[in-house]
């Protein structure tokens, strides 16, 4: 039985969300495959998602700084200044990629060295914590590195990253280190996803552009040293291309579901019309716009009602998105976490996503898989999949105008004739059994 080592990152086994499912249900439906995990984790080590052929997790806490017995000073020197100019790494650097650590006294050097160099008016002490908040996650996995290549995963015959950041250049570096193929799965697009989260974070301006070339390195690094590159859409090739792979190297493999589990319910009760959104509770998924929208359409409909079902993600960001729904008069009821998505979709009549970034989310080929047509953000490659989206306008309030406008065309009558044309558009494109057969065989030409 072959083999595979996963690598991922926040992610699976042990962290709710779409990346998690959608690895989950192509590890339990390759019962012909072996598989173990390399998961990087911030403390979390609870297994949400079990599968039998999935045998061993080694964990990457990067919850706390720990130094690196094995660092070689010359090797620090030559990663943190290649990735703070987002330059991709040689063959030579991954192969020393368990070298690094920011404790070297090369490290400081390198930033004291930028600083001056560039003349930033940032104080010193924010850029350089900025910054090594970032490079310690990436001495916590030269650390690890020598605890995998000494003890674990030698006999594995393929590597599979599910990420091209941290995840994908750890992969990189054990394709050389172990002399094994590399396949990359791209789910999002790094570079979008990093622009939002600075724009949203405390971080000076002036140092957002270093943090953004350590991500671009990565990006750049992987695009060049993996075997394959399997991107979940057209969108997604389309961005590597553009930024270096050689498209020979790419394979699109689309997100499958369960489409004989994910059905329409017998019977719905159309008396009243409700939209529902499933989502972790995170400042990325605008459920602030959500909650904007569910009041303003909810003053100008009748009959209509918002749900949302998902975990909170960010504490602070779950505060002030329930605070401004009580600010409403609570338009939006939030049911939770739930274990039975299922129900949820038969019970809904429209989904709305809100993102603000987003690869190709599962949660919208579930809806639609059960006779719900989405309504989404036309971020990321949502618009290639659902049946009607939005452009965000500048205008907030012709923005909600141009839903409202959406909205009043879901008549039930609407709904019950688009419902048949999605749920058909799912099982034809987007069914499980034809993304775990593209894997299938890819796994099998490459190990």
């Amino acid at each position: 039985m072959k083999k595979v080592t996963i690598i991922a990152e926040g992610s699976y086994p042990q962290k709710l969300g779409g990346v998690s499912v959608w690895t989950h249900n192509l590890v339990s439906n390759l019962l012909d495959f072996e598989f173990n995990c390399i998961s990087l984790t911030y403390k979390e080590k609870i297994i949400k998602y079990k599968s039998k052929n999935l045998k061993e997790i080694f964990w990457i806490d990067i919850s706390r700084p720990e130094n690196n017995n094995f660092v070689n000073h010359k090797v620090t020197k030559i990663l943190t200044y290649k990735m703070l100019n987002g330059k991709k790494l040689n063959i030579k650097d991954l192969k020393n990629l368990n070298r690094f650590c920011i404790f070297s006294p090369e490290y400081f050097n390198v930033l004291v060295d930028i600083y001056k160099k560039d003349m930033l008016n940032v104080p010193f002490n924010h850029y350089f914590w900025a910054i090594s908040n970032y490079f310690i996650i990436l001495t916590h996995i030269a650390k690890k590195m020598n605890i995998i290549l000494d003890k674990l995963f030698r006999n594995t015959d393929l590597l599979f990253s599910l990420n091209v950041g941290f995840c994908g250049l750890l992969g990189c570096s054990l394709k050389y280190k172990l002399n094994k193929p590399l396949i990359v799965s791209e789910h999002g697009i790094i570079l979008k996803e990093i622009t939002y989260i600075l724009k949203n974070s405390e971080i000076n301006k002036e140092v957002h552009k270093y943090i953004k070339n350590i991500y671009k390195a990565m990006m750049l690094t992987t695009y060049e040293h993996c075997n394959l590159l399997t991107p979940i859409s057209d969108y997604h090739k389309e961005h590597a291309i553009k930024n270096g792979c050689n498209p020979n190297k790419i394979k699109v493999i689309y997100t499958g579901i369960d489409t004989k589990k994910f059905v329409p319910p017998k019977r719905k009760d159309y008396s009243k019309i409700i939209v529902g959104n499933v989502s972790r509770i995170d400042p990325i998924k605008g459920i602030k716009e959500y909650v904007e929208i569910a009041n303003y359409i909810t003053k100008r409909l009748k009959n209509i009602e918002f749900w949302h079902v998902g975990p909170i993600e960010s504490e602070e960001y779950a505060k002030e998105v329930f605070n401004l729904n009580k600010k409403y008069g609570y338009p939006v009821k939030f049911l939770g976490i739930s274990n039975e998505p299922l129900k949820f979709y038969q019970k809904i009549h429209l989904y709305l996503s809100t993102s603000l970034s987003e690869g190709l989310p599962l949660s919208i080929l579930e809806a639609q898989s059960c006779g719900v047509p989405a309504i989404c953000s036309n971020v990321g490659a949502c618009k290639y999949i659902c049946y009607i989206y939005y452009n965000k306008e500048k205008d907030i309030e012709k923005g909600l105008e141009n839903l409202l406008h959406i909205f009043k065309r879901f008549t039930p009558e609407k709904i019950k004739i688009v419902s048949k044309k999605v749920r058909k558009i799912v099982v034809e494109k987007f069914d499980l059994t034809k993304m775990v057969e593209e894997y299938r065989k890819v796994f099998i030409k490459l190990s």
